[in-house]
């Protein structure tokens, strides 16, 4: 397992502990379950499962929580800037998530402004490895410069097979 990953698990068991713990204390109090909050628990979190929210909410199995919540059809304003407004419109859960749906920030921009996002961040992209490209030429000429003026290294680095990292050895060999 990967650091990464078993951070993502460290979190998602926090918010599971914090959504038990909310969830008892609405039973406890006898307060209604807040439907606004199942909806986004179910539709924007993928991450959180079904049987989750059943078991924190008090409610019977995983699929009624289906039931509860309905499908998932909004409208929002685009987050493009264009000024359209955009729909989604689900109503299986493991179709979202074979998607690649992840919540609800994706489906608020346009067909228009995502493909315009993408293209932003293609140009970007592209503008960094040029200039990254643009840097190791002039470095790589620096060093044919070097080379061709017969000026000795002070210093060499040594890569071995099989052995991470890069090894710096001073003119003296240490």
């Amino acid at each position: 397992m990967t650091e990464a990953q078993a951070r993502l698990d460290q979190a998602v068991e926090e918010v599971n502990e914090a959504m038990r713990r909310y969830g008892h204390r609405l039973l406890l109090d006898e307060e209604p379950i807040p439907l606004p909050l199942l909806r986004a628990l179910y539709w924007d979190y993928l991450e959180v499962g079904a049987r989750q929210i059943a078991t924190s909410f008090g409610i019977r199995a995983a699929n009624d929580v289906h039931r509860l919540v309905g499908p998932d059809r909004r409208t929002a304003n685009c987050r493009g800037g264009c000024g359209r407004t955009v729909e989604r419109n689900r109503a299986s859960r493991a179709a979202a998530q074979a998607s690649g749906g992840h919540g609800s920030r994706s489906w608020r921009l346009c067909d228009d402004c995502r493909e315009r996002l993408a293209v932003e961040e293609q140009a970007t992209a592209d503008r960094w490895a040029q200039r990254h490209a643009q840097e190791d030429a002039e470095d790589r000429e620096l060093l044919h410069q070097a080379i061709a003026s017969g000026r000795k290294p002070v210093a060499r680095f040594v890569e071995y097979e099989g052995v991470p990292g890069t090894w710096h050895i001073d003119d003296d060999g240490s």
